[in-house]
């Protein structure tokens, strides 16, 4: 079946057959044109049943679920539209909402019931369903509430997304030249306006990566532009007004609300660009969970009323946020400060006016940044969504399908990231800068597609400004709140230590005897993805941690990237030659995964009076006949991790 346009579908004509027919006129009817029940079962109704109407495609989504039809049909007044009708619809109360003559009786609405549940094979079209935004694999193309997006046009699609806001706000409105040169033309000159625009376009760049969501929040004293980021931000894919001057028709959301609300507008925002303005508006002490509940990309399970649980929401987007106070402020006051928090909610300082500098020189006073800004923000309540939309166009055009372009991106991200990371930065830094490397190809499609008039040393210098503002500030930040609120924990230390300790009592994981004794195994990697890795007994893991909080252990060790945990468990299944399993062959067990990079990157700093002289040879002599996890393998698990 073939994916069609809304024209042709509704150029189609009419011809309900087998089960009506045209009607005669009737007199007492205001419109008196349509057609009559006629079933070869004797069940037929005189006088008009409904109006014109034909069922012209078949309709359902990528896992050929939420099947229904297509309904092309004729209103009193005389204007043709499309209505999506499944069994579960009571499209009786939806067709007559709309003016569409539909007679209430039994026999005339079982019929049509027929025809919905009709054969696939009947109808020559087919027309996706979608509920949300996303990349399509299967149609190799983006869904947003006014179509598919492919590499051969627009496509007409059911988009059913009960938030009827969500369809408001991501349309397309006024001019796509004038967007170019009123808009864009003015914020590439700007490296922070420029930064929020290579965010949102990178948003179309993330089905075709490993990675999750990340929020970047500008934060400074008020009328710095901070608002209006977000607005430049939005009016790539939809309408970019202030929240608060537009109510619910812009594609700005803010911080307020619950746990559950957030997440309705994380899904809302999936395969877009996140957009919260009004950081205070939250609870402080609801702040660090919703930073872990974003970020982790799905909703709380939740029961419905039968008991059954409901099927969670998803989302995978770049988020911007802002405010006047920054996310560090806000956690500090829960005084549970973690380093998985600063590298999920990247805090960048806004200093100065967002338009009074370009390359380091000042080139606007006050008053002309404020007053180019207010005619900027005006601008994108009236012209937008059309750049989104022809970025989307055009990658779809670099390649045939997801995996061509999943290759496509991953070879020019690479060369990206490592000039990121040619400066010193730390482990968990460097996890940020894959994400800041996707901003920076975005820019430079962006430049390639005629979207953006700037060059790509441009785009690069407005990412290598952000990463070093957020750097910056992180570091002084991380120190100050990890010496104040945790001087005393260096669980890296202890488990490192621990293991040392403990070595000779480890075995390895194709050993088919187990050690009395053992603390816990040794697994070499065999291929390229793996890595070398000290697996230990919960119980191992429990006693070298004694006295501490083992969920806090857990997650600080994984937000360093030396506890390998398996998606929401901490513990990973591994295969064990020595234990028998109920199979009769080698048992899975659950076991802690310590990279053994934890010992190796630190043998110099191993003191060697807290230690044997039998336990530190051994340890020493399997640190150096271990093999090594090369750089590679390292970082793409560190994007797994992501």
């Amino acid at each position: 079946m073939k994916l069609t346009e809304e024209k042709q579908l509704l150029s189609m004509k009419y011809d309900p057959s087998p089960y009506f027919k045209l009607c005669s006129p009737d007199r007492d009817m205001q419109n008196p044109q349509g057609y009559a029940l006629e079933r070869a079962n004797g069940l037929t109704k005189e006088g008009l049943s409904t109006g014109f109407f034909s069922l012209v495609a078949n309709v359902y989504d990528e896992d050929e679920k939420n099947y229904g039809v297509l309904m092309k049909y004729r209103t009193r007044m005389g204007s043709d539209k499309l209505m999506y009708l499944s069994l579960t619809d009571d499209f009786f109360e939806k067709l007559t909402e709309d003016s569409f003559y539909l007679k209430n009786d039994p026999v005339v609405l079982d019929a049509i019931k027929e025809m919905i549940s009709y054969p696939l094979t009947k109808y020559e079209y087919f027309v996706p369903y979608f509920s949300r935004c996303m990349y399509s694999k299967k149609f190799h193309g983006f869904s947003l509430p006014d179509g598919l997006y492919t590499k051969d046009g627009k496509k007409y699609i059911v988009y059913d997304n009960k938030n009827a806001q969500n369809s408001n706000v991501l349309g397309v409105s006024g001019s796509y030249d004038e967007w170019k040169s009123n808009i864009a033309s003015h914020l590439v000159k700007y490296p922070i306006p420029t930064f929020a625009l290579l965010v949102s376009f990178a948003a179309l760049l993330y089905p075709f990566v490993n990675l999750g969501t990340i929020i970047v929040h500008f934060y400074g004293d008020g009328s710095r532009g901070k608002t209006a980021l977000l607005q430049f931000a939005g009016s790539v894919f939809g309408r970019g007004s202030e929240p608060k001057n537009d109510n619910d028709a812009s594609f700005l959301s803010t911080w307020s609300g619950t746990g559950a609300g957030l997440e309705a507008m994380a899904s809302m925002y999936n395969g877009t660009v996140g957009l919260l303005d009004e950081l205070h508006l939250i609870k402080d002490a609801d702040f660090p969970q919703a930073i872990y509940s974003l970020c982790g990309g799905a909703s709380k399970s939740r029961s419905k009323s039968n008991g059954k649980l409901q099927s969670n929401s998803k989302w995978r987007f770049p988020a911007l946020s802002s405010g006047e106070e920054s996310g560090f402020e806000k956690i500090l006051k829960t005084k549970n400060p973690t380093l998985g928090q600063f590298v999920r909610f990247l805090d960048v300082p806004v200093t100065e006016q967002i338009f009074t500098e370009f390359n380091g020189e000042l080139v606007l006073d006050k008053k002309g940044s404020e007053a180019l800004a207010s005619h900027l923000k005006n601008a994108c309540s009236l012209h937008y969504g059309h750049a989104g939309r022809d970025f989307m166009t055009q990658l779809l055009n670099l390649a045939d399908n997801h995996e061509q372009l999943q290759s496509l991106v991953a070879q020019q991200r690479t060369d990206i990231f490592n000039h990121l990371c040619s400066v010193e930065l730390k482990q968990e830094e460097m996890r940020v800068m894959h994400h800041f490397a996707l901003f920076v190809l975005a820019g430079y499609l962006a430049v390639d597609f005629g979207i953006l008039p700037l060059e790509k040393a441009d785009v690069l210098n407005a990412v290598v400004k952000m990463r070093d503002l957020w750097c910056k500030n992180k570091q002084s930040n991380q120190s100050m709140a990890l010496e104040k609120y945790n001087p005393q924990k260096d669980y890296v230390s202890m488990l490192r230590q621990g293991i040392i300790k403990d070595v000779h009592s480890y075995g390895y994981t194709t050993d088919l005897k187990i050690k009395g004794n053992c603390k816990g195994f040794l697994k070499c990697k065999r291929y390229g993805q793996e890595m070398n890795a000290y697996l230990l007994y919960p119980k191992t893991f429990e006693d070298i941690f004694s006295g501490c909080d083992l969920k806090e252990v857990c997650e600080k060790l994984s937000e360093t990237g030396f506890l390998l945990r398996d998606k929401d468990q901490y513990k990973r299944l591994h295969r064990i030659a020595g234990l028998t399993g109920n199979n009769g062959g080698s048992a899975r067990v659950a076991l802690y995964t310590i990279d053994s990079s934890i010992i190796e990157a630190s043998v110099d700093e191993i003191t060697i009076d807290d230690f044997s002289d039998d336990e530190l040879d051994m340890a020493m002599d399997l640190i150096r006949n271990q093999r090594k996890s090369n750089q590679q393998a390292a970082e793409e698990s560190l994007m797994t991790e992501d």
